[in-house]
């Protein structure tokens, strides 16, 4: 987990709106591959871990359903 950090430094630095980045920090929306890149490179931590409650919440759904 990641604390103690600006959204608007992050999302300036991704090149993307913060209105996006705050979506997946607080929805737990999987964001488009590229941002997923962009983001695994921000925070040097493979993405298939940070993402991984949006993926495990979306295979489930697709289960579940």
């Amino acid at each position: 987990m990641v604390h103690d950090l600006s959204v608007s430094d992050v999302s300036e630095w991704m090149d993307i709106h913060p209105g996006t980045f705050r979506k997946w920090l607080h929805q737990g929306t999987l964001p488009s591959i590229s941002f997923q890149d962009r983001a695994e490179q921000f925070f040097r931590i493979p993405k298939f871990i940070l993402f991984a409650d949006c993926i495990l919440k979306d295979s489930y759904k697709e289960t579940h359903n």
